[in-house]
């Protein structure tokens, strides 16, 4: 049996070519689009229920606009979901990171810190938190 490798491995690099680094610009720009006016409501909170499959997708894709309006790379909208839910989680590593530092004086902010609490300033207290013993990242947060 004859395989073409050349047309296989041509087909399979472009189905499998990995996307470039989200810049500092970009991500900034896709947090700021987010926390903008009712945006995040929208999408995750309190005007989820009432907002439509195609109102979110066309918010999606204002969204991306915006990221893509930077000039970097072309961002798709499943990328760009993908990156927010990727800066959900390390924001609230960060964060519990923070007030992990086995006594002592807690480090000084830093400009990532900063970014990090923008990030998850939209984010319900819980999700970030934990349900139970989170007494001084409430302090903090509030």
């Amino acid at each position: 049996m004859f395989y073409n490798f050349a047309c296989f491995s041509t087909i399979f690099s472009m189905e499998n070519r990995r996307a470039a680094n989200w810049s500092e610009l970009e991500k900034k720009e896709l947090i700021k689009q987010i926390n903008k006016e009712d945006n995040y409501d929208k999408l995750y909170g309190k005007l989820k229920k009432s907002t439509t499959q195609q109102d979110k997708k066309a918010l999606w894709k204002e969204i991306t606009d915006a990221v893509n309006m930077i000039g970097f790379h072309q961002r798709t909208s499943k990328e760009v979901k993908k990156q927010h839910s990727n800066l959900k989680g390390l924001a609230r590593k960060n964060i519990t990171a923070r007030f992990q530092t086995g006594g002592g004086t807690p480090p000084e902010s830093s400009s990532e810190d900063d970014f990090y609490d923008e990030v998850v300033s939209k984010l319900p207290k819980e999700s970030v938190l934990g349900l139970t013993g989170a007494e001084r990242l409430v302090a903090y947060l509030s």
